[in-house]
């Protein structure tokens, strides 16, 4: 494998690393309800992230919280068990904006809703349009996201590395 793909794969083993040892700030408590703050997230037989897959779950989908485990969650979907990083899930309150009223705080809805249906490029491109100082950093990024590295290959890294959480 060329270096600059090798280096590609230590900085994206490095922040899914960092990723996985993260715990949600706010816990999400048995018996509570979640929704995916995600487009899709994959429902895992085990609380690793290379754990086999056992159902995919789209944005807006309401899961029971059974037990936080670290930063993962066991859930239920439907019929189905599994886990979930706590990465995919906002709290049902928080994700259901309707029910937070206008003048709740310092937030208003229209941020609220931003937020909720995260960084989107039209959020993207007013924020590079407001902030002209960053578009190097945008660049970064935009290259960063360029590189594609199969996740097989990851999961190899990780598992030769050691590094599996």
């Amino acid at each position: 494998m060329k270096a600059k793909h090798w280096s590609a794969l230590v900085l994206a083993a490095a922040l899914l690393g960092t990723a996985l040892r993260a715990t949600p700030q706010e816990t999400l408590a048995a018996g509570s309800q979640g929704r995916i703050g995600l487009e899709t997230a994959t429902l895992r037989e085990a609380a690793r992230m290379f754990s086999p897959s056992v159902a995919t779950l789209r944005e807006g989908d309401l899961v029971t919280i059974l037990a936080p485990e670290g930063g993962w969650y066991r859930v239920r979907a439907g019929a189905v068990e599994g886990y979930l990083h706590s990465s995919c899930l906002y709290k049902k309150a928080d994700y259901d904006l309707g029910a937070a009223g206008a003048g709740a705080g310092e937030v208003t809805d229209a941020e609220r809703t931003a937020a909720a249906r995260g960084f989107n490029p039209e959020v993207e491109a007013q924020h590079r349009e407001e902030q002209p100082q960053l578009e190097q950093g945008y660049r970064l990024v935009d290259r960063i996201e360029a590189i594609s590295i199969p996740v097989e290959e990851v999961a190899r890294f990780v598992r030769e590395g050691g590094i599996e959480p």
